[in-house]
């Protein structure tokens, strides 16, 4: 069983004036989508396929025109990088759980043929209240086991308190013990913003654990709406300048992963904002 249950801090920091930081704990699932179907099927209270208490509902990812959704992570990767995954695929995420939840971002993780190389991500972000969904892909075949790192135009509109003339720098892990992402957006070459993720593998996920996670803990979903317009709340009583929605947003384009050169952040990094 690879699916399992990570568990760490989000730290958001906004140097952009007026200055903003918080962190909020996380609890996301690990999921290897081959594992889906028969894990969920013995899991009372949860589904893949119907609405249950804990829900992964398919139109809430990735093409869900698209039956599968392993088939529909190739086919986004083999449209913008031109190459098609063949080994699992593993994501990163919180499911609905009574009915609400929602992912600004979702990692699909995908391997080789061997299932221990990871050869490119998929990053899905959506907005809110737009829910619109725009994906980049990053090729990391040329990654070493420090991790690797990308850069691209911002081109997606997520908060409506930050411009789009923004680059985004992205520095991942590779998996294991620890799965650590960092994001910072530059504007004329000036961090103005920084994401971090930084998080322990807790446990395998078994049924029972499925279990205690339904009743045990709040629903990671609706924590992450009501963090998102709460901290929008205090942004605005800030003043701080509000950016509309600038229309449909531009296709994706080619993202190319790099070996990064030093570490990928972890939970004592000095990127980490607490």
């Amino acid at each position: 069983m690879q699916s399992a249950l990570y568990t760490g801090i989000l730290t958001h920091r906004r140097d952009l004036a007026p200055a903003h930081r918080f962190a909020y704990r996380m609890r996301l699932l690990w999921l290897d989508l081959d594992e889906l179907a028969d894990l969920f099927a013995r899991s009372r209270g949860w589904s893949w396929q119907k609405p249950a208490i804990g829900w992964l509902r398919r139109r809430d990812y990735l093409r869900p025109e698209t039956a599968s959704l392993a088939q529909a992570v190739r086919d986004e990767v083999s449209s913008q990088l031109g190459v098609t995954p063949t080994g699992p695929i593993r994501m990163l995420t919180a499911p609905r759980v009574f009915g609400i939840g929602f992912n600004p971002l979702t990692l699909y993780y995908c391997y080789g043929t061997d299932g221990n190389t990871l050869e490119f991500v998929l990053a899905e972000v959506r907005n809110t209240p737009w829910l619109q969904r725009h994906c980049y892909a990053l090729d990391l075949r040329h990654a070493d086991t420090a991790g690797s790192s990308a850069e691209h135009a911002k081109q997606f509109h997520v908060s409506p308190f930050l411009p789009m003339d923004m680059a985004y720098h992205w520095q991942l892990q590779l998996p294991g013990e620890q799965l650590n992402v960092l994001i910072r957006n530059e504007r004329a070459g000036v961090t103005v913003f920084r994401a971090v993720l930084a998080l322990q593998r807790h446990a395998e996920l078994t049924p029972a654990l499925l279990q205690r996670e339904l009743w045990q803990h709040w629903p990671q979903g609706l924590k992450t709406l009501a963090g998102i317009y709460w901290q929008a709340v205090k942004l605005l009583l800030r003043r701080a300048r509000f950016y509309g929605h600038p229309g449909p947003h531009r296709p994706a384009t080619i993202i190319s992963g790099v070996p990064s050169g030093h570490p990928s952040p972890t939970p004592n990094s000095p990127e980490r904002v607490t």
